[in-house]
C-alpha cells in the first residue's frame, strides 16, 4: 500500500484545510481530528504543507480538476 499525500493548509488552528487526490477538498477544526481522520480512511499517509507555489503547480497541472470546493 501507498502513502497517501495528505496536503494542508493551516488558514488557523481551527481551520486546516486539506486536500488529497481520491476524496478532493475537506476541512478540520483541529489537527487531532486530521490525524484521527487520515488515519481511519488512509492508513499509510504522508501531510504535505500545500504552499501558494505547490498549490499553482497542482493547479497548473490540473489536480484539482473534478475536485472544486463546494
Amino acid at each position: 500500500m501507498t502513502e497517501t499525500k495528505v496536503y494542508f493548509d493551516e488558514v488557523t488552528p481551527e481551520m486546516i484545510s486539506t486536500f488529497t487526490e481520491q476524496d478532493g477538498f475537506y476541512t478540520f477544526k483541529s489537527w487531532e481530528a486530521l490525524k484521527v481522520s487520515c488515519a481511519t480512511d488512509y492508513g499509510d499517509y504522508d501531510l504535505v504543507e500545500l504552499t501558494p507555489e505547490l498549490y499553482n503547480e497542482m493547479l497548473d497541472s490540473g489536480v484539482f480538476e473534478g475536485h472544486e470546493p463546494d
